[in-house]
């Protein structure tokens, strides 16, 4: 969804269109904060008839280096930033929000779940 590199700048990743599978487990790997960044990452679905977004899952605030999973399931027990129990609409992005323009190295990606 995002390849590893530097950003101060909110971003949306593209749409993705899920066909088959019911869940989705997102990785994302931060490294190199410059001074004090705060990136939330969104999962969100998308409603092509009202043209918009809906959360399903948001991060906690990531400030620093490590690893962080985001994981959308049916049946999934519920943990506050990190897991919801849902499924994955047809069509889904991650949105990504800074809180300031400090800089923070990242890479998103995703793992479909069935």
């Amino acid at each position: 969804l995002f390849s590893l590199a530097a950003r101060t700048a909110a971003n949306n990743s593209e749409l993705q269109r899920n066909m088959d599978y019911r869940g989705v487990l997102v990785t994302i790997v931060a490294s190199a904060p410059v001074d004090t960044p705060s990136v939330t990452f969104t999962i969100q679905s998308y409603n092509r008839t009202a043209d918009a977004y809906s959360t399903i899952l948001a991060s906690a605030a990531i400030t620093g280096a490590g690893t962080t999973q985001l994981k959308v399931f049916p049946g999934a027990t519920a943990v506050a930033n990190a897991t919801a129990n849902d499924q994955v609409p047809i069509e889904w992005r991650v949105a990504v929000t800074v809180a300031d323009a400090d800089s923070l190295t990242y890479s998103v990606d995703y793992s479909p779940l069935f």
